[in-house]
C-alpha cells in the first residue's frame, strides 16, 4: 500500500458511519445492564433490611409481652418471626450446617 491510498483508505473508514450505533450500544449496553442489576439488588437489600427491622420490632414486642418465656414460647415467637420475613429466609442456605 502506498501513501496515498493507505490515506484514502483512512479517510474513507472515518467517514464511515454505518456501525457506529452498532459500536455505541456495544460499549454501553453492558454498563446499563450491570447498572440494572445493581440497582436491582440494591433494591432487595433494602426490602431484606425492612423486613428484619419489622421483625426484630415484631420479636421485642412479643416477648416483653410474656412474664416467664419457656421453650415452647420461644419457638412459638420464632416461628411468628419466620413468617414476617416471608418471603426471606431466615436461614442462609448456603453455609447453614445440618
Amino acid at each position: 500500500m502506498t501513501r496515498g491510498s493507505l490515506r484514502r483508505w483512512w479517510n474513507r473508514a472515518i467517514a464511515d458511519t454505518r456501525g457506529a450505533a452498532a459500536v455505541e450500544f456495544g460499549l454501553i449496553g453492558p454498563v446499563l445492564i450491570l447498572l440494572y442489576a445493581v440497582g436491582f439488588e440494591v433494591c432487595q437489600a433494602a426490602t431484606v433490611n425492612r423486613k428484619l427491622t419489622d421483625t426484630t420490632v415484631e420479636l421485642a414486642n412479643l416477648t416483653s409481652q410474656y412474664t416467664t418465656v419457656t421453650k415452647s414460647d420461644l419457638s412459638t415467637i420464632m416461628n411468628a418471626s419466620s413468617e414476617t420475613m416471608t418471603p426471606f429466609s431466615a436461614r442462609c442456605h448456603w453455609w447453614s450446617r445440618k
